[in-house]
């Protein structure tokens, strides 16, 4: 019973990943691997006695859940690589008015510049071509958490 919970758990959570072209799900087992891309599944069903692979043309192969040694979820990189610091961003956000406007510091006499701002789910809110270092109006946003983008500084703000 614990086998099954762990499969279905692990299945689950892979829901949540987007599907690319090389994403596969490999079904281990003790004659061996089998690979099945992602785009080809339709679904998997769980019973009492195991699990199967149904694809989308209407094939199905069943694996008793005592013959799994476990299922393989790969997937293939987003192409979003995590952030490294080779120095600390100078720019420091104020929110101001209410949490209508950003004040931001640190820019000095570098010129005009692109101002972008970012929710959280990778959408443009804010586009400022040649900002001047002026207070920038954020009144249209929601509450949330956004990452300022000027130049080549990134700074992030609740709102």
């Amino acid at each position: 019973m614990g086998k099954r919970k762990t499969t279905l758990m692990a299945f689950l959570m892979s829901a949540a990943l987007p599907v690319c072209a090389d994403d596969n799900v490999t079904v281990v087992t003790s004659a061996g691997e089998t690979p099945y891309p992602m785009e080809s599944i339709s679904r998997i069903d769980f019973s009492d006695a195991g699990i199967t692979v149904v694809a989308s043309s209407g094939d199905e192969v069943t694996y008793a859940f005592d013959e799994i040694r476990k299922i393989v979820f790969s997937t293939t990189p987003t192409g979003i690589e995590p952030m490294t610091t080779v120095r600390k961003s100078k720019l420091t956000l104020t929110v101001t008015d209410g949490g209508h406007s950003v004040r931001i510091n640190g820019w000095g006499d570098r010129g005009a510049a692109s101002l972008e701002i970012y929710g959280l789910n990778g959408s443009k809110e804010v586009n400022v071509s040649g900002w001047d270092g002026s207070v920038v109006d954020v009144s249209s946003l929601p509450h949330g958490i956004y990452i300022l983008k000027v130049g080549n500084e990134t700074a992030k703000f609740r709102k």
